[in-house]
């Protein structure tokens, strides 16, 4: 009952008339900056991660594994979509993924978004068992924000990489408040 009579106060008030405030000169007016969401990486490896000898290798690419911190250097345009954590969690391909990760990966996400300031979360992962653990996340985390799992089908050095793109828009969902009336 109590909006329902202010609502109805309001309505009955008179309407102040709009004034107009000049600044002093020596203050400088800021404009008012809206605060990124605070999203959380979680990476386990993969291709996206994944590192070949040179730029035209898109097959047997073990020459090395890429960092959380490298990902996110790599795409400095995150900056302005989110504020950006990360843990790495493991850095291996998806069919190394073993139960032990995976409780620490869900232990980990579950624990991040039951942070009021998280706005959702990322995983980074293989494709050949992306499923399943998007599968196994769905039954085991227990929020409403959304987990966005991202892979790549070219590793992380290739000329025509995948993976930076597909990473970028995981990050843009993920901070999305209306992804998170759509997670399930």
């Amino acid at each position: 009952m109590l909006p329902l009579l202010l609502c109805a106060w309001a309505a009955h008030a008179a309407p102040a008339a709009p004034r107009q405030v000049k600044a002093h000169p020596d203050v400088k007016v800021l404009p008012v900056v809206k605060a990124l969401p605070q999203v959380k990486l979680f990476t386990t490896g993969g291709t996206i991660q994944s590192k070949g000898a040179h730029r035209e290798k898109l097959m047997e690419y073990a020459d090395g594994k890429v960092t959380p911190q490298e990902l996110l250097d790599d795409l400095p345009e995150l900056k302005a979509v989110a504020n950006i954590s990360y843990s790495e969690i493991s850095n291996v391909g998806s069919g190394n993924i073993d139960s032990q990760t995976l409780l620490r990966l869900t232990h980990e996400i579950n624990a991040w978004l039951a942070r009021p300031e998280a706005a959702g979360a990322v995983v980074t992962h293989g494709t050949a068992t992306l499923e399943e653990t998007a599968y196994f996340l769905n039954l085991t985390v227990k929020s409403d924000k959304p987990v966005v799992i991202v892979g790549a089908m070219r590793p992380f050095t290739a000329v025509s990489r995948d993976g930076p793109m597909n990473l970028y828009n995981a990050v843009r969902v993920a901070a999305d408040p209306d992804a998170k009336a759509s997670a399930s």
